[in-house]
């Protein structure tokens, strides 16, 4: 009985670690942070308790991660633009980005809660809700980043540059004798103009 407390206390702990690792690592993430996608009954079978911790640590910290970049948006956006409909965009994201962030971290206490009771079948049910708000979260971010608009500008004005390719002519290719065709005044095209 004593083992198996230890060993729960020990996966609650390195859960949690990891995730207030993950938090002051994901401050400066862009919106699009990768979050491990969807996988199939069989990959998340063959994969070890370790390796199925490992991934839902890593799609908290990719929510987490998320969260932060939108909050900093939201907070760009209040101050730079002062624009309520981009505000209330952000705002109405950034709420469910929460509620599956919770719903996540539920799952993924649960997964560890199964994982040191060695219930494998709990363990891939908890893992696939976190991998589903994970996904969905990833898919309110892309919505997020689309209602900021003008606000999210990464790299400045924008700059072209032009090459033009030595080997194009620069003389005309078609010469035509236009002398006897008569060009103006056009010919009416209508009786009725």
């Amino acid at each position: 009985m004593a083992k198996k407390r230890l060993l729960t206390n020990l996966a609650v702990f390195f859960l949690w670690f990891g995730c207030g690792v993950g938090i002051a690592w994901a401050q400066d993430l862009p919106v699009t942070t990768a979050i491990p996608g969807l996988m199939s009954d069989q990959e998340i079978h063959a994969l070890s308790s370790a390796e199925r911790s490992g991934q839902v640590a890593s799609a908290i910290e990719g929510m987490k991660g998320v969260l932060a970049r939108g909050l900093k948006m939201l907070e760009k956006t209040r101050n730079e633009e002062r624009d309520v409909l981009k505000l209330n965009c952000i705002n109405e994201k950034l709420s469910s980005i929460k509620g599956f962030l919770k719903v996540g971290e539920r799952a993924a206490m649960a997964q560890g809660e199964a994982s040191s009771r060695g219930d494998s079948a709990d363990e891939v049910h908890q893992m696939k809700l976190v991998m589903l708000a994970a996904a969905r979260v990833q898919a309110l971010a892309e919505e997020m980043e689309a209602c900021a608009g003008e606000v999210v500008q990464y790299s400045g004005p924008t700059r072209l540059d032009l090459e033009v390719d030595e080997t194009v002519r620069t003389d005309s290719p078609v010469d035509i004798d236009t002398g006897d065709v008569p060009l103006w005044p056009l010919p009416d095209v209508s009786p009725f103009q």
